[in-house]
């Protein structure tokens, strides 16, 4: 009987409901600063988490930090976080963008319903990218390749992340994990001018020596392949189709850093009439960035021959591209005769809508280029008109960092120029003596503002 008993309450175990892991939750409270430690991160790594907010109009910061923070007084507990997804009180989901606050696509909020964030830091770089996402919707992207805060533009590790909030109201943070290292984004370049375009040369002779500048437009630094000594990782500095015509000279390539560029020569040598395609493949530890050549060989007993009619097409660069309102881009459509050979003839310019995107001042290298400036989010066409002849170019211009004014209280700051650059609060009477000084100012929101504070001499 005994053994009848225990077997019934082995079964009635294994038929009885599991329980539910209970998730892990952390809610902010008014003012105060709560901080999780997590094992230092030093290289690139993602964080996922839920947060709701449990109101609107509310003030909710979730962020990363590399040591505790709230310690110090709100406004510089703002400067301690180098990652920061937030609540906005407008009712908006923004992030911090190196000096402010922005988002690379607008998402709102309500109040209850919990957001899924996944976040993408890279801590040699500094910089983050943000996703965030309501139930199984599809995720949006919040923060695009942004800057950790300026404070915090020199960390070596992350080890902290915090919850806050500045409002009565609160927001919940709960299932915050590390979900494994992040892969680093692949390398972008691009070559300016692509192709690279010699045009007639005799046969026997050379062209001049022309240059093509490659920019890195990615995030991710890379390292030219060489030719001495070779970067780990390279197997070749560069590989060439359509030799012998073409031949590589020099380039003053080695790392490129984010916007870096440099300047690759080359030179053409026709060996028969016609025209002649190549292409340069340039090695680095991003990987291979092809440019491009061509040029057209013409027989040593004639002149070379004229442009054919007029102009037959235009070849616009880019075709299509992106901005981001407040910046700006080179833009231009070289006129060809119908051979495809290069003309001089005149281009004029056009927007489809100026209060989009404006049409600048020529640049001084391309005679058939100007400058692209953004003014504010939307979509526009560009066209480039010669000689009868049109082309157009798609433009899309993101929303630029968040711009509204905020009218808020000072209520501390920072002189770089004091041997203790101890911070101080408003007002203050600081003795300092003649000289430029670097003035930093923290807002009670936690915004901070660098400014320039000249102090004159005895007069």
């Amino acid at each position: 009987m005994r053994g009848v008993r225990l077997c019934l309450l082995l079964l009635a175990g294994l038929l009885a409901p599991a329980v539910a892991a209970q998730e892990v939750c952390t809610p902010s409270a008014s003012g105060v600063w709560k901080n999780l430690p997590f094992a230092a991160q030093r290289d690139s790594f993602v964080v996922e988490y839920d947060d709701t907010p449990n109101a609107l109009g509310i003030d909710g910061h979730t962020g990363l930090a590399a040591r505790l923070v709230g310690a110090a007084t709100p406004t510089l507990s703002y400067a301690q976080l180098a990652v920061i997804t937030r609540f906005k009180t407008t009712g908006i989901i923004d992030a911090y963008n190196g000096t402010a606050y922005a988002a690379t696509t607008a998402f709102a909020y309500t109040a209850g319903v919990r957001y899924h964030f996944r976040v993408i830091v890279r801590v040699p770089t500094h910089r983050y990218t943000a996703y965030v996402k309501s139930g199984n919707g599809p995720e949006v992207v919040l923060a695009q390749d942004f800057r950790f805060r300026s404070t915090q533009d020199t960390v070596q590790a992350l080890s902290y992340w915090v919850v806050y909030a500045s409002t009565p109201a609160s927001h919940t943070v709960c299932n915050w994990q590390l979900t494994g290292l992040a892969a680093p984004p692949p390398a972008r370049a691009e070559y300016y001018p692509q192709p690279l375009d010699f045009g007639p040369v005799r046969l026997g002779q050379s062209s001049d020596v022309l240059r093509s500048t490659l920019t890195n437009t990615g995030s991710t630094p890379f390292s030219s392949c060489g030719p001495d000594p070779m970067p780990s990782g390279c197997l070749a500095h560069s590989s060439m189709t359509g030799a012998p015509p073409f031949s590589y000279i020099t380039d003053n390539c080695l790392t490129l850093a984010s916007g870096a560029s440099c300047v690759l020569q080359y030179r053409f040598t026709p060996t028969r009439v016609g025209v002649a395609t190549g292409t340069n493949i340039v090695q680095t530890t991003g990987g291979p960035f092809p440019l491009n050549l061509v040029g057209t060989g013409v027989d040593t007993t004639t002149s070379p021959p004229p442009a054919s009619g007029g102009v037959a097409r235009l070849r616009p660069s880019p075709l299509a591209f992106s901005l981001i309102a407040g910046s700006e881009t080179p833009v231009e459509a070289v006129p060809l005769d119908s051979a495809g050979r290069a003309l001089g003839a005149e281009v004029t310019w056009a927007s489809s809508d100026s209060a989009v995107l404006r049409i600048r001042q020529p640049y001084a290298t391309v005679t058939q280029g100007v400058v692209a400036y953004a003014l504010t989010a939307g979509t526009a066409t560009v066209t480039a008109s010669a000689g009868g002849q049109r082309t157009a170019m798609a433009v899309t211009v993101l929303p630029g960092p968040d711009t509204t004014p905020v009218l808020y209280r000072v209520v501390g700051g920072r002189l770089s120029n004091l041997p203790s650059q101890r911070p101080f609060s408003f007002p203050a009477v600081l003795p300092l003596y003649s000289g430029r000084y670097t003035l930093l100012l923290f807002s009670e929101r936690g915004d901070t503002v660098r400014a320039s504070v000249t102090v004159p001499g005895p007069q």
